[in-house]
């Protein structure tokens, strides 16, 4: 086994290749705060502002790309009747309880995310403004996005927003995208300073573009540890075909307490992470399932533009960024059943985008992780959610997964939660949304629990989605 370690020039920078795994890895110069807001001298809108999506990334050639693998995967497995029934057992489905009005906007992606604190208030964030409800769906407050970022830049075009809540802090993180060219890409996080969303918050911000390569921030991920945020996302060229625009996928794993308290973020930055030489892409890190939080952290990432690959890269981070031992491993695991990019799903009139294959969501609970994904089902050739489940993740990982449908309509961009409650229990729900030529699109949910439950109805769709083509 190779292991080579080249000291950067202030040894705060280094570049690892251990086996078939390389990295590199700076500890960076910590970053100021550029603002505190309090949300209670904020003017609430009134009235929602139409947002229409900005450009795709990668431009048309990697829009071109990705239709032409999907357009070889339906022709690999044409849409068919499922021979069988999917696995089901005797559990019973999750209870729908009560459903609240949200947010919305008047135009689309809303790139919704959401987070609940411990006394059930729900903070809900999409591309043009957050807005905070009681327990019941009860109204408290809500701001513009472009009020809560204001001072960060003459630009002001934010997108994808990410939203954790720290269950070991009571307190919030918020992560958001601004502007899709090198000059005016940044990232910007809010940390709340008290366990109120509608209070005091601490504002950052970091260049989305830091090595000055006409790339752009985009597709952020978030999760925390007992001391830290990581942070992935992938450097995006502009105006290139898919091959050459995407340049890299970043860690950053930053200390909370700094934002918490509104000081100095000290963080540590992971790049050009490869295996076999090649750059790993949408790395996706895995959250605590629970309140067990430790200091180090899981991450996964595939081959999402592949027609079929059952290759899965458990990436493992092993402690906060100042420690002494700290290495970043990669280690490829096969999966029992393959994963591969899906077909644009069928709704009544046309057709739905649907991305490629990559890990959207994940947990980590006793050593076992779940997560789920889009991919081709290759026994209906519709788009169906890929369950994975890792065992023995610190010792011996074994992968295996599951299609998850039911076997007439297609399923995609699905979540995942932890609902265990006692020491051995895996139990976890999956949301999708779900669509057919006879179905609007809407959204489904199923419960886990050593088997499967039948899909229930979350939100069944009213009308077609049209606004933009595919």
């Amino acid at each position: 086994m190779r292991l080579l370690c080249l000291a950067g020039c202030v040894m705060l920078s280094f570049t690892c290749l251990v086996g078939q795994t390389s990295y590199t890895t700076t500890v960076e110069k910590p970053v100021t705060k550029f603002r505190t807001v309090d949300l209670q001298t904020l003017s609430e809108p009134q009235a929602y502002i139409e947002f229409l999506e900005r450009p795709k990334p990668g431009g048309e050639g990697y829009s071109t790309m990705l239709q032409e693998q999907k357009a070889k995967a339906s022709a690999l497995f044409p849409e068919m009747q499922a021979s069988s029934t999917p696995m089901r057992s005797s559990v019973e489905p999750p209870l729908l309880i009560r459903n609240f009005f949200a947010n919305a906007a008047t135009g689309i992606p809303l790139d919704n995310h959401l987070a609940v604190n411990r006394q059930d208030q729900v903070v809900s964030v999409i591309n043009t403004h957050m807005v905070v409800l009681g327990p019941t769906g009860t109204f408290q407050k809500q701001y513009s996005l472009d009020d809560f970022w204001s001072a960060v830049g003459e630009t002001e075009f934010y997108f994808d927003p990410r939203i954790i809540y720290d269950p070991l802090e009571d307190r919030y993180i918020i992560a958001m995208m601004q502007d899709f060219d090198c000059a005016g890409s940044n990232i910007v996080f809010a940390f709340s300073a008290t366990n109120n969303p509608t209070g005091v918050w601490h504002m950052y911000r970091f260049e989305g573009c830091p090595n000055a390569d006409d790339t752009f921030a985009d597709f952020p991920m978030i999760a925390i540890t007992q001391d830290e945020l990581f942070f992935t996302y992938n450097a995006v060229y502009q105006d290139s075909s898919w091959q050459t625009g995407f340049n890299e996928t970043f860690i950053y794993q930053i200390n909370k307490f700094d934002g918490y308290s509104g000081e100095d973020l000290h963080w540590r930055s992971w790049s050009d992470i490869r295996h076999n030489n090649r750059l790993l892409r949408y790395i996706c890190p895995v959250k605590f399932g629970n309140e067990d939080f430790s200091s180090d952290i899981y991450l996964l990432s595939n081959r999402s533009f592949d027609l079929q690959n059952d290759t899965v890269f458990l990436l493992h981070i092993n402690g906060n960024q100042d420690q002494s031992n700290l290495e970043l491993t990669i280690q490829p695991m096969i999966s029992d059943i393959s994963y591969g990019v899906p077909p644009n799903a069928r709704q009544p009139m046309d057709f739905l985008q649907t991305n490629d294959a990559r890990v959207l969501d994940a947990f980590y609970i006793e050593d076992h992780i779940q997560y789920v994904g889009n991919t081709m089902d290759p026994g209906t050739g519709r788009c169906a959610v890929y369950h994975g489940m890792i065992t023995d993740v610190s010792t011996a990982p074994i992968l295996s997964a599951e299609y998850l449908h039911n076997g007439t309509e297609h399923f995609a961009y699905p979540a995942i939660a932890y609902t265990g409650a006692i020491p051995g229990e895996r139990d976890a729900i999956v949301v999708a949304s779900h669509s057919s030529m006879t179905r609007f699109p809407g959204y489904s949910a199923l419960y886990f629990n050593e088997g499967y439950s039948e899909w229930i109805v979350v939100k069944e769709g009213l009308r077609n989605i049209n606004m933009f083509d595919i």
